[in-house]
């Protein structure tokens, strides 16, 4: 049984729910996270953002389908997706997004009724970060998401570092494991920088078309 659900939540699709409401304002919808919620029980859409409501940005995709679509547009920051959904599951979702490179980079929180060890192990070997299992409690959701979100920023901050470095493809070719996405995408940001040094008429839309991303892609 969740707790009270947010009315009417989960009638649109796909829903943004402007996650401040009857909450204190923690910081300005602009500069909250944006967590993708990719679920079809309406119940657990609402409670799950009644959790998160007042510090993320929230938007929903009702099925794995959508939620992958809606996750290539607009890259979130964050991912938490049911298990058991129509069209495509969440281990397909995981699977689909963390081969990637767009969206590779992305945490990813599965949340299922099936507690099961062969559960679990399966979604992490399909990339998932973090894995709670229904009903979860909401402080531990938080900290997980939280704590997610730091491990991100750092990471984002590491593969900055790197494809402003020489170091880059040097440190791909000395791997002993084949590069990850999050590695081939360093590279081919850092072979397109090299490649237009000189041209000072090289224009962050060309870039965007040479990375095939779009500029708000880019950004995330």
């Amino acid at each position: 049984q969740y707790e009270p659900t947010i009315g009417a939540v989960a009638e649109e699709s796909p829903l943004t729910i402007a996650a401040e409401r009857e909450a204190p304002e923690t910081a300005s919808t602009a500069d909250r996270p944006n967590i993708l919620l990719v679920e079809d029980n309406p119940d657990v859409v609402a409670y799950t953002a009644s959790c998160l409501q007042g510090q993320y940005n929230i938007q929903v995709g009702k099925d794995g389908q959508e939620g992958i679509e809606m996750a290539i547009e607009n890259i979130p920051d964050l991912i938490i997706t049911d298990v058991m959904m129509p069209i495509k599951d969440g281990f397909e979702v995981c699977h689909t997004l963390k081969t990637d490179e767009r969206t590779s980079h992305i945490p990813i929180i599965m949340l299922t009724a099936k507690a099961d060890m062969d559960s679990k192990i399966e979604g992490l070997e399909r990339g998932a970060d973090a894995y709670l299992a229904k009903p979860f409690n909401k402080e531990e959701l938080l900290v997980r998401v939280k704590k997610l979100l730091e491990l991100r920023e750092k990471l984002q901050k590491h593969y900055l570092s790197i494809a402003g470095s020489n170091t880059a493809g040097q440190l791909v070719e000395e791997s002993p494991e084949a590069p990850t996405p999050e590695d081939q995408f360093v590279l081919k940001l850092r072979e397109v920088v090299d490649a237009h040094l000189d041209d000072f008429d090289f224009t962050v839309e060309q870039f965007c078309r040479e990375v095939a991303m779009s500029h708000s892609q880019l950004l995330r």
